[in-house]
């Protein structure tokens, strides 16, 4: 079972009890969120695929902890001449 959902401006390949990185997407620990744009769904024998979204299917979703990290700096190279 999967689906292919669209959050944030972007899609994910989602699976039941699966942990997905979403950026761009601030939440509270704990938040349930309703996802409504599905865009591609399977129940292991019947594909569902949307134009551009697959009528009747929702997915919900509770955010977990928030990750915030940051990107170090480039080392500057000195030049010796």
């Amino acid at each position: 079972m999967y689906a292919v959902v669209r959050l944030a401006g972007k899609q994910f390949w989602v699976k039941p009890n699966e942990i997905v990185d979403v950026p761009l997407l601030e939440l509270e620990p704990g938040t349930v969120i309703s996802i409504d744009e599905v865009l591609a769904y399977s129940d292991g024998t019947d594909v569902r695929v949307g134009k551009p979204l697959v009528e009747g299917v929702k997915n919900c979703a509770t955010s977990e902890k928030a990750r915030s990290w940051r990107t170090p700096a480039k080392p500057r190279s000195s030049s010796t001449r």
